[in-house]
């Protein structure tokens, strides 16, 4: 969406009527979408990664809640397959379903932020900024709970903007802080994250400072929303308590207070962590996209004195992202933070790129115009001009170059493979992450069938990490049941460790043989205990026989 115009055309371009943007805004998001199913019905060259055949294996143990995060994404994946099989188009039907969900609230979100004859001008502007930027369109790819959440975290945006409206203006919020609670509620069932969304408000009061505010009509309304989020929590509360408070223990670690997510995973330097964290939310919006962020917020901020009443919405919207961008980067001083954490916060900033990006390519239009007239007047005698360029305009368009290139890359990534010098490095670290699953677990298949157990019954298969478990099972045939033994082999446990089919500790396993995933130097001796261990197909797996359980004395996973 260049605004330059045809170098060779002499005729204007023709603006879009005002009626028909939110019109071509919705008609651009079930393009996508359409698009993005069948991209991932037929052309994906993706294979499920770690985490998503992990969230596929607790969709297929539906329960309340699970070790690391809440039940939302295993229930969306569980109905998905349900209608669908167990394939990888329905494991990630969610996050295609989320993000077109999001590029529409975004897109109401602008237009409700801009409130003049322009809004559905802003609303069209920023449903294409969502659509474009490679932070949110990889969300719509890989399921995990970020493409959900972005959604969420536009809606509680909205909400939050109509609380602190009415809070300014002395109206009623009962209705509103209802809907908030409602919505937060749902998405601490999909990421305990969410919960950051809280500092907004006071983040808000410190730099709006409203006046006038009747304390006591606040209060009741949030002590009802309160009951009803405690009440929608509460399976999530309910599992964590009944098997010894997994969930608080890995939230407090990703904290970086203790839990089961410190210690020997912060091994590094902080300020390589902290390299990390910004260099990956640059990498995923762009640099043309971080300046224009900064453009905006900054040209809100100015506006102070212009209308009151805009830069309070301006300044609710940076404080809808502030926060958990904030927290993360800060957080990176004390820990490895995995850059995709923040991102979803800072789809609050997209409402104030689109009316910058509205209000100046508008502006640009005009000069061009103007400029094609001057051209047109220089042919009959006047001098000539030069054509105009704005910096916005320029960046603008790097914009517009970074969010297609990132779109095709993430889309079709196996080129990567071919850069020179990097390319290897990045077929390793990168590629693998999403391919060569069906191959291993063809190989697992293989080592399968030459397997004769003394008791005849197919070995137990026991994968050293709970991803590598997850992708066997999906992979698979009829999608077996896959245990892991990482909790005995140092690491932190699983929710796999607590399901019936997977938990390794069941007595009723004892006597009998494992297959065991063996690649690498691992000292299953340590962890478990059989009678006898020996390596097949040349090393890649070992077969166990008569399993007795864990070892009393197996490595337990320090948090220190």
């Amino acid at each position: 969406m260049s605004f330059d115009g045809p170098t060779h055309n002499e005729h204007a371009i023709a603006p879009i009527a005002a009626s028909d943007h939110w019109i071509n805004a919705t008609g651009l998001i079930v393009a996508v979408l359409c698009l993005r199913l069948i991209y991932l019905a037929w052309l994906s060259p993706y294979q499920l990664v770690g985490d998503e055949s992990y969230y596929w294996e607790q969709a297929r143990h539906l329960d309340l809640s699970y070790d690391e995060k809440g039940p939302l994404l295993a229930w969306m994946i569980a109905g998905c397959c349900h209608l669908f099989g167990d394939t990888e188009f329905a494991v990630r039907l969610p996050v295609a379903i989320s993000s077109a969900l999001a590029a529409y609230l975004v897109g109401k979100l602008a237009m409700r932020f801009a409130r003049d004859e322009n809004a559905e001008r802003v609303g069209f502007f920023a449903v294409v900024i969502f659509l474009l930027l490679p932070a949110f369109q990889a969300n719509a790819q890989i399921c995990t709970q970020d493409g959900p959440l972005i959604a969420l975290w536009v809606a509680l945006t909205w909400i939050g903007m109509n609380i602190v409206r009415r809070v300014s203006d002395n109206e009623n919020i009962g209705r509103d802080s209802l809907l908030f609670w409602i919505i937060l509620a749902i998405g601490v069932l999909l990421k305990q994250s969410v919960l950051i969304f809280f500092v907004s408000f006071p983040l808000y009061a410190v730099l709006v400072r409203p006046r006038k505010i009747r304390w006591t009509k606040l209060l009741a309304p949030q002590l009802v929303g309160l009951a009803i989020f405690m009440l929608l929590i509460s399976p999530m509360v309910i599992w964590d308590a009944r098997h010894g408070w997994p969930m608080l223990a890995h939230t407090l670690g990703h904290l970086g207070a203790g839990g089961d997510q410190t210690g020997r995973t912060n091994s590094g330097n902080a300020l390589i962590w902290l390299g990390n964290t910004i260099g990956g939310i640059i990498g995923a919006f762009g640099p043309p996209c971080i300046i224009v962020m900064i453009w905006a917020c900054v040209r809100v901020w100015r506006r102070k004195n212009e209308d009151s009443s805009h830069w309070r919405d301006g300044v609710w919207l940076m404080c809808g992202a502030i926060p958990s961008t904030a927290f993360f980067i800060l957080l990176s001083f004390i820990k490895p933070v995995v850059p995709s954490w923040p991102l979803p916060a800072m789809v609050s900033l997209v409402p104030l790129i689109a009316e910058l990006a509205s209000d100046e390519l508008a502006e640009f239009q005009a000069k061009l115009s103007s400029w094609r007239r001057r051209r047109e007047m220089a042919r009959i005698g006047e001098a000539p001009c030069k054509k105009p360029e704005t910096a916005f305009h320029l960046t603008w368009n790097s914009l517009l170059i970074y969010g297609i290139a990132g779109q095709l890359l993430i889309a079709f990534p196996n080129g990567l493979r071919f850069l020179p010098v990097i390319g290897p490095h990045l077929e390793h670290s990168v590629l693998k992450r999403f391919s060569g699953h069906r191959e291993e677990t063809a190989e697992l298949s293989r080592a399968l069938a030459t397997i004769h157990t003394p008791d005849g019954r197919p070995p137990i298969i026991v994968a050293r990490h709970y991803m590598q478990a997850g992708l066997y099972s999906f992979y698979l045939p009829d999608h077996p049941s896959v245990s892991t033994a990482g909790k005995y082999l140092g690491k932190r446990p699983t929710t796999f460790d607590f399901w019936p089919d997977t938990d390794l500790s069941r007595p009723e396993l004892h006597g009998r043989s494992m297959l065991l995933d063996g690649e690498g130097d691992v000292p299953w001796d340590h962890a478990l205990i059989f009678d006898h261990i020996e390596p097949i197909d040349g090393g890649r797996f070992f077969l166990a026989t008569n399993y007795q359980g864990p070892r009393p004395d197996y490595p337990r996973f320090n948090a220190e």
